[in-house]
């Protein structure tokens, strides 16, 4: 469902039809300098989506891929004004879409 704040994703088969459209992507999926806008998150860990929010990591933020350490975790993140860096395996929570 799309209201005028973004994507609300009220249950699995909105977030799964999406996916199917090819609109969500993961962090893992984003190159260096691609950017992406947060539509949402994943059904999961409550907790951890709370620390996420905390870090400014809310639906809409424009976030921008800086840097991959060599072997692929942590990812360096541009959100706002500041770098953030997060594992790949933790950030599989944002559901992402692909900006500019």
């Amino acid at each position: 469902m799309v209201d005028g704040a973004g994507f609300v994703l009220d249950n699995e088969n909105d977030s799964h039809l999406l996916l199917e459209i090819g609109m969500i992507v993961t962090l893992a999926e984003l190159h260096i300098g691609e950017k992406a806008r947060i539509l949402g998150f994943k059904t999961g860990k409550k907790e951890y989506q709370q620390k996420l929010l905390a870090m400014g990591l809310v639906p809409n933020a424009e976030i921008e891929v800086i840097r991959v350490a060599p072997l692929g975790d942590p990812v360096e993140i541009k959100v706002e004004r500041y770098s953030l860096c997060l594992r790949k395996e933790e950030s599989a929570i944002l559901q992402l879409e692909r900006i500019g």
